[in-house]
């Protein structure tokens, strides 16, 4: 059964669209906690293309983390975020949600997967 915390479908897709909450998701699949730096460099690690300039605050993954991504996770429970320490933990809804962000890994990440196959998989785990 859901928590009462546990975002809406159309929430969580909303939510899910970005690919740097996605990552942060994806990262808290294997680690129960984190931090904004360890987000940062998976991210960067994700997006990593010659000639990204890091530098500029606008694009650089722990300045959007920090400002927009964590901020939307944790207004969802999906994380749990100490803007003055810079840990990151799963939140309250993060269970409830995880079969859903598995699946949608296995489809980013598997080039054999589909949306059917993916999901299949998670209803089997259930």
């Amino acid at each position: 059964m859901p928590s009462p915390l546990s975002p809406t479908v159309g929430d969580l897709f909303a939510v899910l669209s970005s690919p740097h909450r996605r990552a942060a998701c994806y990262h808290l699949l294997d680690a129960e906690s984190t931090t904004v730096d360890a987000l940062a460099d998976e991210i960067r690690r994700r997006e990593c293309r010659e000639g990204d300039d890091r530098t500029d605050p606008l694009t650089d993954p722990s300045v959007t983390l920090v400002h927009n991504h964590l901020p939307r996770l944790a207004d969802h429970w999906l994380v749990e975020y100490d803007d003055e320490t810079g840990a990151v933990a799963r939140g309250d809804a993060f269970a409830d949600v995880r079969p859903i962000v598995e699946s949608i890994r296995t489809v980013e990440e598997d080039e054999d997967a589909t949306v059917e196959s993916a999901f299949a998989l998670g209803a089997q785990a259930d």
